[in-house]
C-alpha cells in the first residue's frame, strides 16, 4: 500500500455522474463546479423537485457527525478542522434562540476500518474503529466529555467539569476529541464507516441520533472512498503490476470501483465516462438509501471537505499507476478526486440540494464550517427553499428586484416582475410525523395579494402557504448559503398543534443561485 502523501492523494476514482467527462451535462451537474449546458442555453429549465420537512416548533436539535480521515497525510487538515471548529459554532447563534446554540450532539468518527483480516500496515486491527464514536482526549491536558459523543444544551455540556463559557468549553472539547492522529489504514471506507455509525439496525453507537434532530454529516478527507464488501481487495498476496489486481496500493479502489472509457491499469492519461462497478465496492445508492431513510426529506445535510471530483486522469509513480491528484496544497501534500463522496452528494435531488462541498486544498476551512453553520440555522428557523423555484413551464419564479447573477452575455439579471404566487408546491401539515399515526391535512395556497405584502392577515384563508423574502437580516434566507433568497410560511390565525411538521414540495431547477444557467432563464412565465 502506498503510503507517501503524493501516493495517498493519488487515489481514487469517478462517480455517478461521470464528472470528468468532457461533453454538454445534464442539470444534475454542478454549475457552479464550472461544467455548464452547452450553448446556445435554454430558456427554461428542466423539472427536479425540492422537499422540505419543517418543524412548527421553534427546531433546537442538531446531530453533527464528523467523518475525519485518519491516514497518514491528514495531520494539517485534522489542525486545521479543530482550528475553524470555532467558526462553525459562532455561525450556530441564532437569533430566534436567543442567540443561544441549538441543542447540539457532536459525534466523530475515523475512516479506519481496518483491511479485513490481512494485518497490512497501518491496519492491523480487524475492523479498525468500526464506526465507533472516538471520545478519548488526544491532546495533552484536554477534557473530553463524559458520554462518546459531545452535548451542548442551552448552557450545560456533557463535560465533567462545568465552566463560565460553555460554549468556549465546546469549541475546545472539539479539538480534544477530533484530533484522531494519522496512524490509520490507508484503504479509507468513509461512507461505509457513516453508516455503522448512524444505521439504527447496527446500533453501534446507541444515544447518538434523536428521532427529531436535523442531522449533518461532514467528510474531512483527501482521498475519496474505499467502502469494500469484499476484503479480497486488500490481499497482500497480489503485488505485481501483471497480477489480477496489480499493485498492493489504493490504485485497486479505482481500478475496481469504476469502468471507464479506458480501464487498461497500464495506459496513463486522462478517464471519461467512468461509473461505479458494484463488483468489489458497496454501491453508492446505498448509502444515499441509507440517509433517505434515516430522516424526512430535508433533514439531512452533507458536507464534504475533499479534493474537488472534476479532474479523472491516471499517472505513474514508477511502475505503478497512480490517480492524478485533483488539487494540491504542495508538492508533497495533494487531494485526489473525491467522486464517491460526490455521488452520494449528488445522488438525489434533496440531498444535493441540501449539500455543500469545499476543497480541502484551500487549507482554511473557516469558510466552508462557517457556511455549514448558516445553512444549519437557516433550516431551523428560517424554513429556507433550498432551490430556485420554476412555474411549470420551467421558467423562474422571484420577486421583483433580486439579483439572479450574471447571463452568459455577461449581463447582471435582476428579478424584472414578482411571481412567487405561481409556485407549483404541495404542502402538507403532519401530525405525529414518523408514526403508523401520522395525519397530513392539505394547506392550500395564500391569495396572490399575501405574497406580495409580508404584513397582510390571512383571516378567512388560513391557514395558507406563501412564499416570502424577509427585511429583517436575521430572519432573510441567504441564496449562496440556503439555496434561495425565499422561504416557506404557513399563515396561521393560531398557533400550531404541537409536534406538527410542515411537509413541502416544489417544482424546482438543480441550477445554483447566481449562476448562469439561472441568470439565462425566462421569468415568470
Amino acid at each position: 500500500m502506498n503510503r507517501t502523501p503524493q501516493r495517498l492523494a493519488a487515489l481514487f476514482l469517478p462517480s455517478l455522474f461521470a464528472l470528468g467527462c468532457n461533453r454538454a451535462v445534464e442539470v444534475g451537474a454542478r454549475p457552479d463546479a464550472g461544467i455548464h449546458v452547452t450553448d446556445p442555453r435554454p430558456t427554461k429549465a428542466p423539472l427536479s423537485e425540492w422537499r422540505g420537512h419543517f418543524p412548527q416548533v421553534i427546531d433546537r436539535e442538531v446531530d453533527l457527525l464528523f467523518l475525519v480521515d485518519n491516514s497518514d497525510s491528514m495531520g494539517d487538515e485534522q489542525a486545521s478542522l479543530a482550528a475553524n471548529f470555532p467558526r462553525l459554532v459562532e455561525a450556530l447563534r441564532s437569533p430566534e434562540l436567543g442567540n443561544d446554540l441549538p441543542d447540539l450532539r457532536i459525534g466523530v468518527v475515523s475512516s479506519d476500518l481496518g483491511a479485513g483480516a490481512y494485518g497490512l500496515p497501518s491496519c492491523e486491527t480487524p475492523g479498525g474503529h468500526g464506526g465507533k464514536l472516538l471520545s478519548a482526549p488526544r491532546l495533552p491536558g484536554c477534557t473530553a466529555p463524559k458520554d462518546h459523543f459531545l452535548a451542548y444544551e442551552r448552557g450545560a455540556t456533557n463535560l465533567p467539569v462545568p465552566a463560565d463559557d460553555p460554549v468556549e468549553q465546546v469549541k475546545a472539547a472539539f479539538s480534544c476529541i477530533a484530533t484522531l492522529g494519522t496512524g490509520g489504514c490507508g484503504f479509507e471506507q468513509s461512507l461505509e464507516a457513516v453508516r455503522r455509525a448512524l444505521d439504527p439496525a447496527l446500533n453501534v453507537n446507541p444515544g447518538f441520533l434523536r428521532k427529531d434532530a436535523l442531522l449533518a454529516v461532514v467528510f474531512l478527507t483527501d482521498e475519496d472512498d474505499c467502502s469494500s464488501k469484499d476484503a479480497r481487495l486488500y490481499d497482500p498476496a497480489q503485488q505485481g503490476i501483471s497480477d489480477p489486481l496489480g499493485p498492493l496500493n489504493s490504485f485497486r479502489c479505482f481500478e475496481f470501483g469504476f469502468r471507464c472509457d479506458v480501464n487498461d491499469r497500464l495506459k496513463a492519461g486522462p478517464r471519461q465516462n467512468c461509473v461505479p462497478d458494484r463488483t468489489w465496492l458497496y454501491p453508492v445508492e446505498e448509502y444515499v438509501e441509507l440517509f433517505k431513510r434515516l430522516k424526512p426529506a430535508g433533514r439531512v445535510v452533507l458536507a464534504a471537505i475533499s479534493g474537488p471530483p472534476d479532474r479523472v486522469e491516471v499517472g505513474r509513480d514508477g511502475s505503478e499507476p497512480m490517480l492524478r491528484p485533483s488539487c494540491a496544497v504542495s508538492k508533497s501534500a495533494a487531494a485526489a478526486p473525491a467522486l464517491r463522496l460526490s455521488a452520494v452528494l449528488e445522488g438525489d435531488p434533496t440531498l444535493r440540494m441540501d449539500s455543500t462541498f469545499h476543497s480541502i486544498c484551500d487549507q482554511d476551512f473557516g469558510p466552508a464550517l462557517s457556511r455549514l453553520g448558516r445553512k444549519l440555522v437557516g433550516k431551523l428557523s428560517r424554513q429556507c427553499v433550498a432551490a430556485p423555484l420554476l412555474s411549470a413551464s420551467g421558467s423562474l419564479l422571484c420577486a421583483a428586484g433580486d439579483p439572479i447573477g450574471s447571463a452568459s452575455d455577461g449581463r447582471a439579471v435582476t428579478c424584472a416582475a414578482s411571481c412567487l404566487e405561481k409556485a407549483e408546491c404541495t404542502v402538507e401539515e403532519v401530525l405525529a410525523p414518523g408514526t403508523p399515526s401520522a395525519k397530513a391535512t392539505p394547506i392550500p395556497r395564500c391569495p396572490a395579494p399575501l405574497f406580495k405584502d409580508p404584513a397582510a392577515t390571512c383571516g378567512a384563508s388560513c391557514p395558507c402557504w406563501r412564499l416570502v423574502t424577509s427585511a429583517d437580516p436575521a430572519k432573510r434566507c441567504d441564496p449562496a448559503v440556503d439555496g434561495s433568497p425565499y422561504r416557506l410560511e404557513v399563515v396561521r390565525s393560531a398557533a400550531p398543534v404541537p409536534g406538527a411538521a410542515v411537509q413541502a414540495r416544489c417544482t424546482a431547477t438543480r441550477y445554483r443561485w447566481g449562476s448562469r444557467d439561472l441568470a439565462d432563464l425566462t421569468q415568470c412565465d
